[in-house]
C-alpha cells in the first residue's frame, strides 16, 4: 500500500542537530529539507499563530513543543526554550547560545512578526516539525525533532542553499519529471547544452527519507553532484526517494522496494527522456545507495558503470552500534542512557546475524523484513561479479561508513578491477573540513568537493 505524504520542504541550516544524518539511522527519520520545486502542498498542523503565549501548561504534543520553543525565543525566555531540550541536546546548546542565534536572526531579518505555519513531517517517537517564522524583512524555518517524551532532540535553523562555484548553470538546462509507478516520485533532469548524445548518470540516495537534492541541513549533496556533472557534459537524473514521498508498508519493506525498483525506473526514465547514449548510463550511489548500486547494475544488465560514494561494504545494520557509540563519545562521556541505546543496537545486530528475528517484528526502528533483505544481499560479492567499470570513493573523515572496515573491504574484494579514490579531508557528504568530523560540523554550510565531481566525470566511460 502507498500513502502520499503532502509536505513541502525548503532546504537549509545554521545551527545544531543531535540526530544521525546520511548513511544509516535507527528510525529512518528525515534529516533533510527539500527543494523549492516540490509540487505538493504544505501540510500544516494548526492555524497560523502570533507571538501570544496560548497556554502556560507544558506542551503536550510535538507541534505544541515546536510552537512553544519559538514563542519562548521571541519572548526572551531563552532558558525556558532550552528547558525543552533532551539531555543530549542540552549538553550541546545552551540558553546563551540560543540568545545569540535569535539576536543574529533579528539583526539580519528585523523584528519577529509571527509563526506563519507549523508543519508535522513525521510522527513520534521521533517527530519532525518545521516551524516557519516570519520577520519584518524575511522569513526562516526552524526544524525540530521531538522525542516520545516531548523533548526536543534535534534542532536546525534553516537558511538558503549556496550552489558550488564549479557549477556553471549556463551550461545545462533542467526540467521536472515524474517516475512511473504506484508512487509518483518527483525528479529533476539536468541536460548539458548541445545535441548529445551524452553520458548519463542516475544518482541514488543513502538511507532514510531523502529528497532528490540530498538535502542535509543547509547542504544539497545530490544537487551539487548533478550540477557539477552537468557542467561537465553529463546528463543527470535525481529523484525523490520512495520513503520521502510515500510510505512503505512493513509487509513490503525490502531493499528492492525501498531502493532498487525506483532506481531502475529512474534509469529507464533517463534513457527515454534525455539524449544519452544507450550504453552510456551509469549509477552513482551515495552511502546505502552506493551499497545497492551493484544490485541495480545486476538487474538492469546494461549500465556503463557504477560509482559507490561512501558505500557500506558491510550490512547496513552492522554500522548502527558504532555510529551511535561515536556520537555518544564525542563529549567524552557515555551516559547510562547512551550505553543502553548502544547495547540495544548491538543486541539487534546479534539477533539479525544469528537469525533470531521474526520478519513481522520491528527491530532497530525498522521492519525486520527490511533488515532481513539487507542481510540476504551481499553487495561486495555482487559487485565482484559485475563486468563493468566500478569506482569506489571514500572520505577519510567519514564517521558513518568506515574508511578501514568498508573502503578497504571493497578494495580487497575488487582488487585491480576497480578504481579507488580516498580523500584526506572529506566527510561522509564528501565535503571538506578539519579535525574530527561530527554531526554538527556535517550540517554546516558546504558543498561537495570539486575533486569528487571531477573524478566521477573523468571516470565515466566515454567510448560509444
Amino acid at each position: 500500500m502507498v500513502v502520499r505524504h503532502s509536505t513541502t520542504r525548503r532546504a537549509v541550516v545554521a545551527a545544531v542537530a543531535a540526530a544521525l544524518s546520511g548513511c544509516a539511522s535507527s528510525d529512518e527519520s528525515p534529516s533533510t529539507e527539500t527543494t523549492a520545486n516540490r509540487s505538493s502542498t504544505p501540510s500544516t498542523t494548526g492555524e497560523n499563530t502570533t507571538t501570544e503565549q496560548e497556554s502556560t501548561d507544558p506542551p503536550e504534543s510535538p507541534d505544541e513543543v515546536a510552537r512553544a520553543f519559538v514563542t519562548r525565543l521571541n519572548e526572551g525566555e531563552f532558558q525556558g526554550a532550552a528547558d525543552l531540550f533532551d539531555d543530549a541536546l542540552s549538553r550541546q546548546v545552551s540558553a546563551t547560545q540560543l540568545q545569540g542565534i535569535w539576536s543574529r536572526l533579528q539583526a539580519s531579518l528585523g523584528p519577529f512578526e509571527e509563526i506563519s505555519a507549523v508543519e508535522r513531517r513525521s510522527d513520534p517517537p521521533r517527530a519532525e516539525v518545521i516551524v516557519r517564522v516570519a520577520f519584518e524583512n524575511g522569513s526562516r524555518a526552524v526544524r525540530l525533532v521531538v522525542d516520545d517524551e516531548n523533548a526536543i532532540a534535534g534542532l536546525l535553523f534553516l537558511e538558503p542553499y549556496s550552489p558550488p562555484t564549479y557549477a556553471d548553470q549556463s551550461a545545462f538546462t533542467e526540467r521536472e519529471l515524474t517516475l512511473d509507478g504506484d508512487c509518483e516520485l518527483g525528479a529533476t533532469l539536468s541536460v548539458p547544452d548541445g545535441d548529445g548524445p551524452f553520458p548519463g548518470v542516475v544518482i541514488v540516495h543513502g538511507s532514510g527519507p531523502q529528497d532528490r537534492d540530498g538535502t542535509i541541513g543547509v547542504n544539497k549533496v545530490y544537487q551539487d553532484l548533478a550540477w557539477g556533472l552537468a557542467s561537465n557534459g553529463v546528463a543527470v537524473l535525481r529523484y525523490d526517494k520512495r520513503t520521502y514521498e510515500c510510505s512503505v508498508s512493513p509487509e513490503e519493506a525490502t531493499v528492492d522496494r525501498v531502493v532498487t525498483d525506483d532506481a531502475l525506473a529512474a534509469v529507464a526514465k533517463l534513457r527515454d527522456a534525455a539524449p544519452v547514449r544507450p550504453d552510456g548510463v551509469a549509477v552513482v550511489g551515495h552511502s546505502f545507495g552506493g551499497a545497492v548500486a551493484p544490485r541495480i547494475a545486476e538487474r538492469d544488465g546494461n549500465l556503463s558503470g557504477i560509482a559507490m560514494l561512501a558505500g557500506n561494504a558491510r550490512p547496513l545494520y552492522q554500522l548502527l552500534p558504532e555510529q551511535n557509540r561515536y556520537i555518544a563519545e564525542l563529549d567524552g562521556t557515555v551516559t547510562d542512557a547512551e550505553q543502553e541505546r548502544i547495547e540495544r543496537f548491538e543486541e539487534a545486530v546479534r539477533r539479525l546475524d544469528e537469525g533470531e528475528v521474526d520478519p513481522e517484528e520491528t527491530i532497530a526502528g525498522q521492519p525486520a523484513r527490511f533488515w532481513l533483505s539487507v542481510k540476504e544481499y551481499d553487495q561486495v560479492e555482487t559487485a565482484a561479479g559485475l563486468d563493468i567499470p566500478r569506482l569506489v570513493c571514500q572520505g577519510k573523515r567519514d564517521w558513518q561508513v568506515s574508511p578501514d572496515a568498508d573502503f578497504e573491504r571493497w578494495r580487497s574484494a575488487l582488487g585491480d578491477e576497480a578504481t579507488y579514490r580516498l580523500y584526506d579531508r572529506l566527510n561522509h557528504l564528501f565535503m571538506p573540513g578539519e579535525g574530527q568530523s561530527t554531526p554538527v560540523k556535517q550540517i554546516q554550510t558546504g558543498n561537495v568537493a570539486e575533486s569528487v565531481v571531477d573524478d566521477v566525470a573523468a571516470w565515466l566511460p566515454s567510448d560509444t
